[in-house]
């Protein structure tokens, strides 16, 4: 089924391609048809007819086409008659011997050749209007001029060669090559010119009782006495103005053409032919041209997309032809394409009868076969690209410069790609490549321009210069463009973010700097989101678990109270319920400042900030606890210096901040060491500051402190709990201010700062 198939498909494309040249070869031969109406109907100009058209109502003889070629062997004829008058041909080259001989000598240049070497140009001379050739070769030693000859000598020898020229009736010869240069006579032609003063006369007829019978043709005209008498078909082809301008040189001509010459080199055949293109139809040219072009191109195009079809294994099946390189298959197509159009306008040329744009037969079905193996090669080679197009193999790969060309410069440049690479901690070695290589092409741009300069190649070292410059140039743009890029990664580096660049176009070099900022502004993020998730983690922890211990931890205070009511006598009984009683009680506040804390932390807190005395507030606070101070062999001091500084905070959470600040000092003071507590204010804020001596050193940082369950003791043998620092902290952020912690070695000094009353 599938060979069946395939055999089916390549039927049909011969087929397509078959009816595609047969079709563009009628477009053809209708488009020949046209052109040689064309011919016919637009002849330069038409006598008579303002519109310049010939047509159906038109004497063919008002063309001037017709005109001119009678008027041409007219031409010819009176040229020949010419040469029949020697004594008027001598008269007329010695009446202008002093003109053609001083043309001569200015013409001669004694330096212009070899010294003694002949001078033997040819010059251009008249004769009775008519131009004929004279040379001054001769094999007269006498009259032959040589380089180095002086101007008289040379003058003499013109003369000399003049004179000789005469005598030997060249000018008969050369006449005669001016008939048939100049004009010609065709086969079916047959004139009789005379001239009655010279008694000349020039016939191709066969004899002269056929100038009584010259009317009697049907093309034909007698000129005599100044008169033109033309059969009814040559009427007009001579207009009154055109014989008053002495179109006729002589006095009498007797013209006919022969109706019966069947030469294709002949004026009837162009008569012939114009009558015959008059039966044309125009309109059925162009559309059958048409008609015949859009079949041969849907005919083409169908082909086309049948090629490169794909066989039982799903791979397009290529011809041999198609393995050629694509680009020297284009090379071979173009070369038998160029050189069928030089055939085809020569044969062109052959199929055209001369002076009557008339196809002969022969050459012009060879012209039809030579167009049709053209439009045949074009569909080869576009079949052939798309068949190479739709096969597996790259189209790139199937050019002849891929192998010899694209292939070394590839290399070439992998080869600098790879010296030039950046890899990390190996910056050096491409840096040192890279400038070796830049000092290389200048070194080889310098010495071209150099040599270039020496050989006088001006050109060459100009086009070198300017090549140096655009190179040189281009480095410093890259060179430019480098430092932009690395500036934006380090300006993205020095804000933490992102940078900004196309990282598809960055050198190696940047793109591992680029890389590596991006990666670490992506990782911090992460680290910070991990880190709230952790905390926010932690905090509910913190939350649920403090308020799962306080329904037993309330139940185990109940019921030690309960003891302590009871008698009991037991001293050991009642120390453990003394010691249960602390303990349970410092449980307690631990809880209940781990539920603080971690409402303060998630933003749970209700603010009622009013404006307040700070000095007040401070003031009983420090008081409330002076015994607790002094039990514990301290002393506790507060200075407000007279003025009562106020604060815009909510006075229960700014009071727990103080009594956390002072509970603080009371735990880790030094035994016997004062504690300074003063209020005062500064531009911004109003400030609660409390100084005291550490009884443990302090090896901690101040921001440390601030933590959560974070001691200076680290033995955690006291009654702390590390979330009083902690608590104040976030109580004064909640309240638009913050907590300032200073340690200097034993001194540790803490600074309440609170936003001043509002107006």
């Amino acid at each position: 089924m599938a060979t069946k198939y395939r055999n089916t498909n390549i039927f049909i494309r011969i087929l397509l391609v078959i009816l595609s040249v047969v079709f563009f070869a009628g477009a053809y031969f209708n488009a020949v048809e046209l052109f040689n109406y064309s011919k016919a109907y637009s002849l330069d100009e038409v006598i008579n007819n303002d519109n310049y058209i010939v047509n159906e109502n038109t004497p063919i003889s008002e063309s001037n086409h017709l005109e001119a070629f009678i008027g041409s062997d007219v031409h010819s004829a009176d040229i020949l008659l010419l040469a029949k008058d020697t004594e008027y041909c001598k008269r007329e080259l010695e009446a202008s011997r002093e003109k053609n001989v001083n043309s001569i000598i200015n013409d001669y240049d004694e330096t212009n050749g070899e010294r003694g070497e002949p001078y033997t140009n040819s010059f251009d001379i008249s004769i009775g209007g008519v131009s004929v050739w004279f040379s001054l070769e001769t094999p007269n030693e006498k009259a032959q001029i040589v380089y180095g000859d002086s101007i008289e000598t040379v003058k003499a020898k013109v003369n000399l060669r003049y004179t000789e020229y005469i005598e030997n009736g060249e000018y008969i010869k050369s006449l005669n090559n001016a008939a048939e240069e100049q004009g010609r006579i065709h086969g079916d032609f047959y004139y009789y010119v005379k001239n009655n003063k010279a008694k000349t006369y020039v016939t191709n007829f066969s004899n002269e009782s056929e100038l009584n019978n010259v009317l009697n043709h049907e093309y034909a005209f007698v000129f005599k006495d100044g008169k033109i008498q033309t059969s009814d078909k040559f009427k007009g082809l001579f207009s009154e103005s055109e014989v008053n301008k002495d179109i006729f040189k002589n006095d009498e001509y007797y013209v006919y053409i022969d109706e019966a010459d069947s030469n294709t080199d002949s004026i009837i055949s162009y008569i012939h032919f114009a009558e015959k293109e008059r039966s044309v139809n125009p309109k059925q040219l162009l559309i059958s041209f048409f008609i015949m072009l859009a079949l041969a191109g849907i005919s083409a195009l169908l082909y086309l997309i049948l090629c490169g079809t794909k066989d039982e294994n799903g791979k397009v099946k290529r011809i041999f032809i198609d393995y050629i390189p694509s680009d020297l298959h284009l090379l071979i197509s173009g070369g038998l394409f160029a050189g069928l159009v030089l055939l085809w306008a020569w044969v062109s040329e052959k199929s055209l009868v001369p002076h009557a744009f008339v196809f002969s037969r022969i050459y012009g079905i060879a012209s039809l076969l030579i167009v049709s193996l053209m439009y045949c090669l074009i569909i080869e080679f576009i079949s052939s690209f798309i068949r190479v197009c739709k096969s597996e193999k790259p189209i790139y790969k199937n050019f002849l410069f891929y192998p010899l060309v694209f292939k070394p410069i590839r290399f070439v440049f992998k080869t600098l790609k790879e010296a030039l690479s950046f890899k990390p901690e190996n910056f050096k070695k491409p840096l040192t490549n890279a400038l070796v290589i830049y000092a290389i092409i200048n070194s080889v741009f310098f010495w071209a321009i150099v040599l270039s300069v020496f050989h006088g190649l001006t050109g060459l070292a100009g086009i070198t210069g300017i090549l140096v410059i655009l190179f040189n140039i281009g480095v410093a743009v890259y060179a430019v463009w480098y430092i932009i890029q690395l500036d934006k990664i380090i300006t993205a580096a020095h804000y933490r973010q992102i940078p900004q660049v196309d990282y598809n176009k960055l050198p190696q070099s940047l793109k591992c700097l680029a890389s590596s900022v991006s990666y670490t502004k992506q990782e911090l993020e992460n680290a910070v989101a991990q880190a709230v998730r952790d905390e926010h983690m932690r905090t509910e922890l913190i939350t649920n678990v403090s308020h799962d211990l306080k329904t037993p931890l309330t139940s185990i205070i109940t019921y030690v109270d309960l003891l302590k009511s009871c008698d009991i006598q037991d001293e050991n009984a009642r120390e453990y319920i003394s010691v249960l009683d602390e303990k349970g009680s410092r449980l307690k506040k631990l809880i209940d400042d781990l539920v603080e804390a971690s409402k303060i932390t998630s933003g749970v807190i209700n603010l009622n900030p009013v404006n307040l005395s700070l000095t007040e507030l401070g003031a009983q606070a420090v008081y409330e606890r002076q015994q607790e101070f002094a039990e514990n062999g301290l002393d506790l001091v507060f200075s407000d210096n007279g003025a009562n500084i106020g604060a815009f905070a909510d006075g229960n959470k700014t009071y727990r901040i103080l009594e956390n600040l002072l509970s603080n000092a009371r735990k880790y003071s030094a035994v016997g060491s004062r504690v300074y507590c003063s209020v005062y204010e500064t531009q911004n804020y109003s400030i609660f500051e409390i100084k005291n001596i550490s009884a443990e050193p302090l090896n901690i940082s101040a921001q440390e402190l601030k933590e959560r369950f974070v001691r200076g003791d680290e033995s955690r043998n006291k009654e702390g709990n590390g979330l009083g620092l902690s608590i104040a902290d976030n109580l004064c952020k909640a309240q638009g201010g913050h907590l300032n912690l200073t340690i200097d070695g034993d001194l540790f000094k803490a600074q309440v700062m609170l936003p001043k009353p509002k107006s």
